[in-house]
């Protein structure tokens, strides 16, 4: 038996197809060498010698956000391969995540909903755990109005913070307070950037009960009380994740906006702080 024969007999194949011996462990009845094994690897590797072969795989699956990880979602904003940390800190803030992508809807449902987990986890007060999560599930839609109205003021200037919108929260929720208890008042900020703030989100608020008003239903006040307890707490508790960043909650909100929500609105020039 030839030696052809005994490596197709040992490798389980039939003998109709050609072969080449050098693809295999023994040749002419003899254990390849590893020097041999080494010197047929160099042959099968050209042109990519030295190295060439991986050094050419990584430049070209490297992220060009960050420049450091490896590109493995196809970003159709971009039009290349980007890393999953990137896609999930940049989208719609920094990158322009069409409505189609794949990629967007799951991100910013698992964001969410890993934000709001953490943020019951840190309340303490079962009770008062409790309370926002009875809110959240009853005033959802609501919530995200607001939410999305002061992202709808914000969103074209970086300079607003954090701190910001918190205090401006904070003001119309006192504002409300008050008149769930039967008094009209209105709480003013030392700050023009927060006063100017201030009075289009409480003016959002009053639409937004308006219209809930023309189609049939009621936005009362406690619930308004409510919602913004809701969104004042959750601030403080973004505010409050170990980064440099003063627009944590700024960009989580901004992220949970479809791309498409900022569109009609654009003649409608935000407020700049200053």
């Amino acid at each position: 038996m030839n030696s052809e024969f005994r490596i197709q007999n040992r490798r389980g194949r039939g003998f109709s197809r050609g072969f080449s011996v050098a693809d295999f462990r023994f040749q002419n009845g003899k254990r390849e060498s590893r020097t041999e094994k080494r010197e047929r690897g160099t042959r099968n590797a050209e042109p990519f010698s030295d190295g060439a072969f991986r050094s050419a795989i990584l430049v070209r699956v490297k992220c060009p956000v960050c420049d450091s990880r490896k590109g493995k979602r196809t970003c159709p904003a971009l039009g290349k391969k980007i890393c999953a940390q990137c896609c999930g800190e940049k989208r719609v803030t920094e990158i322009p995540c069409p409505a189609d992508c794949s990629y967007l809807g799951p991100g910013l449902e698992n964001e969410w909903m890993r934000a709001y987990a953490g943020f019951f986890e840190a309340v303490g007060d079962p009770e008062k755990a409790r309370r926002y999560y009875r809110t959240l599930a009853s005033l959802f839609l609501f919530v995200r109005s607001l939410e999305m109205e002061l992202v709808r003021h914000t969103h074209r200037s970086p300079a607003y913070t954090d701190s910001e919108i918190l205090e401006t929260v904070g003001l119309a929720l006192e504002d409300f307070r008050t008149e769930e208890k039967g008094i009209l008042f209105s709480h003013s900020s030392q700050s023009p950037v927060v006063q100017r703030l201030l009075k289009g989100f409480t003016e959002a608020i009053r639409q937004l009960r308006e219209k809930a008003e023309g189609e049939g239903s009621r936005i009362p006040t406690s619930a308004v009380v409510d919602s913004l307890e809701l969104m004042h707490a959750q601030i403080r508790f973004l505010m409050n994740r170990p980064d440099d960043n003063e627009r944590t909650y700024l960009d989580f909100v901004l992220r949970q906006c479809p791309p498409s929500y900022f569109a009609d609105g654009e003649d409608e020039g935000p407020d700049e702080p200053g």
